[in-house]
């Protein structure tokens, strides 16, 4: 199998290298395994989820990129895994891999929660690369609120700094992937966008609530049973579409079904996933 270059094409981001780690991880008992080139924090979340990774490019390597153009053409009728497990002309059967990370990086992310009064603990991750995937930021803000008020520790979970978030009740950027996983680790709960967090936090195995609106959760996250998809019914005939018709111009800015899916209906939703007695347990190894 050639090296899969993960610097170049449409399949460059932090979810994309979670898709593709479920891929390799299902060659690992094959006698061709896939392995990675890969750069920066590509590097390290292929690290971390316990892939074979190289800052070197071999002389054989493909690009995984095209496979998205035949998953929006075909409207993603079928898995988004299995697109790009067809393109790479790979037929092991996917795997959830296991999550890498160090004894210092649990003992950091339990020490940070009981920080935060070592109750029930929920992350929102309200970033995300595509306005078009991104739900309100007013909604967030309303979210955090809320979830103040019922009493359960939330930190809002920044890739950068954003004001938009910062009148939260408790927010933080900057944090490494690795810092990120762990505390997805001794979280209660994950909400965000179609993105990259919702994508590593549903792999680890933490209860994942993801607001939906041109993408469809049997598609992006349908091997994932910890991720929970929510969409609105309004407007009619949105939901979905995977960017074709009624896909439109103004789309681009935000999608409808997203401001049609309110801070109530999440909130209810995660006061629902936080009162069951159990949860699946984080899939994550450690190494010293």
């Amino acid at each position: 199998m050639p090296q899969i270059n993960t610097t170049i094409g449409l399949h460059t981001g932090l979810g994309d290298m979670v898709c593709l780690s479920w891929i390799a991880e299902g060659t690992r008992a094959t006698r061709d395994p896939v392995t990675f080139y890969a750069t920066h924090s590509n590097h390290l979340i292929l690290k971390i989820l316990g892939q074979e990774v190289s800052d070197r490019l071999s002389d054989r390597w493909v690009a995984a990129g095209d496979s998205y153009l035949t998953e929006l053409k075909e409207r993603g009728k079928r898995l988004r895994l299995d697109y790009l497990r067809e393109f790479l002309g790979i037929e092991a059967p996917f795997k959830r891999p296991r999550v890498v990370l160090s004894p210092a990086d649990i003992e950091w992310a339990h020490q940070s929660r009981r920080d935060l009064g070592g109750g029930e603990l929920v992350l929102l991750f309200p970033q995300a690369l595509f306005p078009s995937r991104t739900w309100p930021a007013a909604y967030w803000v309303d979210l955090a609120w809320q979830l103040k008020e019922k009493n359960i520790a939330t930190m809002v979970m920044l890739a950068y700094e954003d004001k938009r978030f910062t009148n939260t009740p408790r927010y933080a950027w900057g944090y490494a992937l690795n810092q990120i996983a762990a505390l997805m680790t001794v979280s209660n709960l994950v909400v965000g966008n179609d993105s990259g967090p919702a994508h590593l936090a549903g792999t680890i195995g933490v209860p994942t609530i993801v607001a939906l609106g041109p993408t469809r959760r049997e598609c992006v996250f349908g091997h994932l049973p910890e991720v929970i998809g929510l969409s609105s019914d309004a407007p009619p005939g949105c939901a979905g579409c995977s960017f074709s018709a009624p896909y439109r111009a103004a789309c681009d800015q935000g999608c409808q079904m997203l401001y049609a899916l309110k801070p109530d209906a999440i909130l209810q939703r995660v006061l629902e996933e936080l009162a069951k007695t159990t949860r699946p347990q984080a899939r994550v190894s450690t190494v010293k």
